[in-house]
Order: structure tokens, then sequence, then C-alpha cells
């Protein structure tokens, strides 16, 4: 959504058995409500998210089903800014990040302020990847990790909801984001970039040999790092009309 900044992790919450936190969520971004800054341009932003479920903070509710069990980093180190950080990002394409115009196509089933359905889909849901993993890094440069994928209560506009296949899974090649968590963990690297329209980031995963790939058509595949990087760019894309074989 461009008004609240938030996406699909906020919005699949109520089909998790996890209504409570939406509605809380909706509830702390109403006019008057604790997300409620008093400026009309910044009210809603998500980064701004408040209130508390069971008298916890509410962004900073540890949630398993987006938490990877092979990601051993600490549940301390599991945060951006206010709001927890998960292991679980959906494809914007096999490109870059473009996210300053209203209507940018990143020829992925989501990208900010996309309105795509599964009828669009004309590469085939089983020939088209739709999420992936991402490794959360330690805060050792900053603890907001603008860009960082998996940061949801950050919100969609910095890249943090989703990854691009331009690159294979844990590739050696940084992610590219605003502003990184960390510039020198091993495992993900990252290079921190001024603006967000060159962002990047790739599936990574301590899986050994690859990552999980969610697709279109609701299957999970295991996908290997030694892809080919043209199979795997072609997996990215939702109408790209390419042939693609046995993967």
């Amino acid at each position: 959504h461009r008004r609240l900044r938030d996406g699909w992790f906020h919005r699949i919450l109520p089909y998790l058995d996890l209504g409570n936190l939406h509605d809380a969520y909706v509830e702390c971004h109403q006019v008057g409500g604790p997300c409620d800054r008093g400026r009309s341009d910044l009210r809603t932003w998500v980064h701004y998210t408040r209130g508390t479920v069971n008298g916890r903070p509410l962004a900073r509710t540890v949630l398993n089903a987006f938490t990877c069990p092979s990601d051993a980093v600490t549940i301390t180190d599991r945060v951006c800014g206010r709001g927890y950080q998960g292991n679980y990002v959906l494809c914007h394409g096999n490109a870059i990040q473009r996210s300053v115009g209203r209507h940018q196509d990143n020829n992925g089933m989501f990208y900010r302020v996309s309105s795509i359905r599964i009828s669009d889909v004309k590469d085939g849901t089983s020939n088209t990847v739709m999420g992936s993993e991402a490794l959360v890094r330690p805060p050792d440069v900053s603890r907001w990790g603008w860009g960082d994928c998996g940061c949801y209560w950050l919100g969609g506009r910095w890249g943090e909801l989703g990854f691009t296949t331009l690159q294979p899974p844990n590739t050696p090649l940084p992610d590219r984001n605003y502003r990184c968590k960390s510039t020198s963990y091993v495992h993900a690297p990252c290079e921190s970039i001024r603006g967000r329209d060159e962002a990047q980031n790739f599936a990574r995963s301590f899986h050994a040999g690859g990552v999980h790939a969610l697709m279109g058509d609701g299957s999970v595949r295991f996908v290997t790092e030694s892809i080919d990087v043209t199979t795997w760019r072609a997996l990215g894309t939702r109408r790209g009309g390419e042939m693609i074989g046995e993967f």
C-alpha cells in the first residue's frame, strides 16, 4: 500500500491465525491511534507502528512462521528499527528494484504498488518463482537496516519485502541496500548505497547447496546454487515467455 508502506506480510497475517496482530496493526494506524504522529503525510507509515499485543510490542513479536530454523542468528539480532526481522521474501522479478515511480513494473509477481493477479502470470505458475529465503545479518553497522530482506516493519519502499533472481542463490556478490545492517557478514555480503532505486537483494540460506523457492502454484522447490543463471532469471519473470527446462 503506497500510503501505509505496508505489504504482503501485513496482509496475510489473518490467514496464519494471526488476526490479532493484524487487527492491532490496523487499529494502531487509525487517526488518533498510537501510530498517529499528527502529520497527514507521515501518520500512517508502517515503521511508526507501535501498540501492543498481550502486553508486548506489536512490531517486535517474533513470528515462527517467518523464521527459518537453519538461520541461527539470535533473537536479539532479529530486529530492524522497532520491528522483528524474518527470513522469507517475495520475488519482484529478475532485475534491480525500481521503487521511486508509482507504477514501476519489475516483471515479477510482487513489487511496490503492484496489482498483479494470478491471471497475469502468463509463463505459468509452476514456472514462476513467487518467494524464497534470505539471511538475517547481525547489526554491526545499523539496527535499522533500510532495505534488508525481511525487515517487514520498515515497509516495502526500500526493498525489504522482496528479492531478485538477477543472481543465483547464495551468490558471493553483495546485496545493495540503502542502509545495510552489516557490511562485513560473510554469509550475506551487503553494500550500502545512496537512494533506493538501485536496490537488489538475492535469495540466500544456510541450507546446504541452495534455497527453498515458493512457486506460483503453491509448491516448494529446492533450487541449487549451481542452477543456470539464465534459468533462474527466467523463473523470476511472470510473462517473459522463456523456455524453461528441468531445474
